[in-house]
């Protein structure tokens, strides 16, 4: 069962946060939560792992792993639900498994990415085997192996109603060498007519090598995902990472450490449309415990230079070594300072995943306590506060 909670809230004081000009007055302060799965649920053990995106035609996306049997990931019964909401995410349509297999196969780890041009709506996941995972892969790069973790990916064109395939992405995907891989759950994205590959689609990896080094990378498609190529590495010691286009046109990758000995976020540049990248340098300003996080515009489509268009914004739980502190941050300067932010979910959270709605707020998607369930809550700039 749907719990939902709505807050109006008075102006947060967080730092950054102004007064607006009175010629543009802010809208109320806006917060709603609504928990939409919780472990237990339809007999699911766990619900963990969500993405989220926004169709062309307003509908909103939701993909997450049904944990059939134990929180544990892949190899094991996992299937991908998908629901959607018409309503800003007010009220979601039931449950749907648009990924499940059975003979002890499973698929999971779903990200979401919308084709503007086309209206179609790509999901990605990792397809395992029997026995198979991440940890337990070769270097094979055949679609019918059973020895190693495969990137498939299915589609939608009609907003996430019904779903096609899958496709198996391995041959042209996977590295030579490598062992295993996977989408990095959340989203992708496609760059816009400022980029110097316009309408370039992005999806995030992570991958292994035979000295199991993570890397991370970008899968990227130049004809509308007819065919699909990953660009080089980003860097070893690297994890599960988001993509995000500047208003310059460059592609930032925010990027989860491998290695414990790290306590932050790391950031890499590209200049190229998100195929090679400068090294990747940690940011002290953005603190975690090695968990997925994200990072989005918070005005697409608005130009270099403009105030909006510098504005992004970044959530993660902001600890050094617990998933706690689930935290949205403002930035007004395209990444270089975290200067506003507000606390979602103080306790216990982990992954979450983010998207700018039709009409202009947010929503947010994530994993609620140590692995629970999982919450959707919307809000606005009134709510998080301002750039000065």
């Amino acid at each position: 069962m749907m719990r939902f909670d709505v807050r109006l809230l008075a102006m947060p004081a967080a730092l950054g946060c102004a007064t607006a000009p009175a010629s543009r007055p802010l809208a109320p302060p806006l917060f709603e939560r609504i928990a939409l799965e919780q472990a237990g649920d339809a007999g699911v053990h766990t619900y963990r792992i969500p993405a989220l995106a926004v169709a062309n035609d307003g509908t909103l996306i939701a993909a997450f792993d049904a944990r059939n049997d134990s929180p544990n990931d892949l190899p094991g019964n996992i299937d991908v639900v998908v629901r959607r909401s018409r309503d800003l995410g007010r009220s979601w349509s039931p449950a749907r498994r648009v990924v499940d297999f059975d003979s002890g196969r499973g698929g999971g780890d779903p990200s979401l990415l919308v084709d503007r041009v086309t209206g179609r709506v790509f999901l990605f996941y990792e397809y395992a085997p029997p026995g198979t995972g991440i940890f337990r892969s070769n270097a094979d790069r055949d679609s019918a192996s059973a020895g190693t973790v495969h990137p498939h990916v299915i589609w939608s064109d009609d907003g996430g109603a019904r779903w096609q395939g899958p496709r198996d992405l391995i041959a042209s995907l996977k590295p030579a060498g490598a062992t295993g891989m996977f989408a990095t759950s959340g989203h992708g994205i496609q760059l816009s007519a400022r980029s110097p590959a316009p309408g370039r689609l992005l999806q995030p990896y992570a991958w292994l090598d035979a000295e199991r080094r993570m890397h991370a990378a970008n899968a990227y498609s130049d004809d509308h995902g007819a065919t699909w190529k990953l660009g080089a590495s980003i860097g070893v010691g690297l994890d599960e990472n988001k993509a995000v286009e500047l208003a310059d046109g460059r592609v930032m990758q925010n990027i989860r450490a491998y290695e414990k000995s790290r306590a932050h976020r790391l950031v890499a540049l590209s200049r190229d449309g998100g195929i090679a990248f400068g090294a990747a340098v940690e940011e002290p300003q953005l603190p975690d415990p090695r968990n997925n996080a994200d990072v989005i515009r918070v005005a697409p489509d608005a130009l270099a230079g403009s105030r909006e268009g510098e504005m992004l914004l970044f959530s993660n739980t902001a600890d050094t070594t617990r998933r706690v502190n689930l935290t949205v941050r403002l930035s007004c300067d395209a990444g270089r300072s975290w200067p506003v932010s507000q606390v979602v979910e103080a306790g216990p959270a982990m992954y979450s995943v983010m998207a700018r709605l039709a009409d202009g707020t947010f929503g947010m998607l994530y994993e609620n306590g140590a692995a629970k369930g999982i919450t959707f809550v919307r809000f606005n700039l009134a709510w998080l506060g301002r750039c000065r």
